[in-house]
C-alpha cells in the first residue's frame, strides 16, 4: 500500500503488525514513514523516537535523524528567551566624585556618575510553514532590550517569506523580507534582507552546512 501511495491503508496494516509484535522495529519504521507521508508528522515523530531506543545499524539511525529533521522543518516552531541584563556604565560617565574642568574642581552628584543598570532582554524566533505547501514558510525574529530610564532601550525586528528546495538528501532554503532597528523609540535604520542556507550530504559520514545573508540599511535624516 505504501509503495502505491495508499498511506492510510499502509498505516492500518503496520499497526496490526505492531499489535501482534510490539518489538517489530521494521514495522514501526515503516509505520513512521507512512504516517509522515500521510501528513501525521507528530505520529511519525513518536514512532521514530521509539525505534531509536533499539540497537540499530548506523545508516538506519542517520536516516531516522534525517526524517526527524525534515519533520522539524515542516512543523511550526517558536523559540523565546527572556533574561536579566546589566550594563555597568550605560551613560559612559566617570566613576570619580570630583572632576577637573578648566582648572576648576567640580563635585558630581550621584545621578551624574557611573552606575550599573539592570534591564530585561528578550528574543523571539518564529517559523510557520504554510499549510497548503510546507515548503513555503514565514519567519519572524525580534529582539527587545528594556532598561530603566530608556537609556539603552532598543528593538530589532526581521520578517521574511521563505522557500525550501529539496533534492534527494540535500536542501536549500531562501528567504526575502525586511528588517528595522529602533533605539529609545526612534528608528535608526530599516531595509531589505535576502538570505540562504543549505545542507549538502557529501557522504554517509559527512555533511556540509552553510548560510549567507545580505542586508540593506537605510538611515533616516536625523537632526543633530
Amino acid at each position: 500500500h505504501a509503495q502505491a501511495g495508499r498511506f492510510e491503508q499502509a498505516v492500518q496494516e503496520f499497526r496490526l503488525m505492531l499489535a501482534r509484535d510490539p518489538g517489530f522495529n521494521r514495522a514501526r519504521l515503516e509505520l513512521a514513514l507512512a504516517l509522515q507521508k500521510a501528513g501525521d508528522r507528530q505520529g511519525a515523530k513518536y514512532h521514530y523516537e521509539q525505534v531509536l531506543a533499539a540497537d540499530l545499524p548506523a545508516p538506519v539511525i542517520r536516516n531516522i535523524y534525517r526524517q526527524l529533521g525534515d519533520i522539524r522543518e515542516r512543523d511550526p516552531s517558536a523559540r523565546l528567551t527572556l533574561e536579566l541584563s546589566s550594563d555597568s556604565n550605560p551613560k559612559q560617565a566617570t566613576h570619580n566624585r570630583v572632576v577637573t574642568i578648566g582648572g576648576r574642581d567640580y563635585v558630581l552628584n550621584e545621578n551624574s556618575r557611573a552606575e550599573t543598570v539592570w534591564g530585561v532582554a528578550g528574543t523571539a524566533d518564529l517559523r510557520w510553514p504554510l499549510a497548503s505547501d510546507p515548503s513555503w514558510f514565514a519567519h519572524a525574529y525580534g529582539e527587545l532590550y528594556e532598561y530603566p530610564g530608556r537609556s539603552l532601550d532598543s528593538q530589532y525586528a526581521l520578517t521574511t517569506l521563505g522557500k525550501r528546495f529539496e533534492w534527494g538528501r540535500h536542501h536549500v532554503s531562501l528567504e526575502v523580507g525586511g528588517h528595522a532597528y529602533l533605539r529609545q523609540g526612534e528608528k535608526q535604520y530599516d531595509g531589505g534582507t535576502l538570505s540562504g542556507s543549505g545542507f549538502l550530504r557529501v557522504s554517509p559520514q559527512l555533511a556540509l552546512t552553510g548560510d549567507v545573508s545580505l542586508k540593506t540599511l537605510t538611515y533616516p535624516n536625523l537632526p543633530y
